[in-house]
């Protein structure tokens, strides 16, 4: 895929695949795809995400609530905070 040339779409970051298996069920409409996923699988792998995060206009993190989501859930909100948003409450509500 070549993301310079692509429409910029939402996309969706989770910090590890337990995080994507909460918000599946929550947010699956059965009907329609979900497109634009991606699961870190660890925050060792945000940084090096930056670019294809940025390549987005609309971008949904779901990283956990403990230090280090904390942590990096600052620095990109601190870069634009009109493009990601941080969903961290989804799993105050869910657990």
């Amino acid at each position: 895929m070549n993301l310079s040339t692509e429409v910029k779409q939402e996309v969706v970051f989770f910090e590890g695949f337990s995080n994507f298996l909460s918000f599946y069920p929550l947010y699956h409409k059965g009907e329609e795809d979900l497109h634009n996923l991606f699961v870190l699988n660890s925050t060792s792998f945000f940084e090096k995400s930056l670019p294809l995060m940025q390549w987005s206009n609309s971008i949904h993190l779901y990283l956990e609530g403990d230090k280090t989501g904390e942590k990096f859930i600052r620095f990109p909100i601190g870069l634009d905070k009109e493009e990601f948003t941080d969903k961290r409450r989804l799993y105050q509500k869910v657990f």
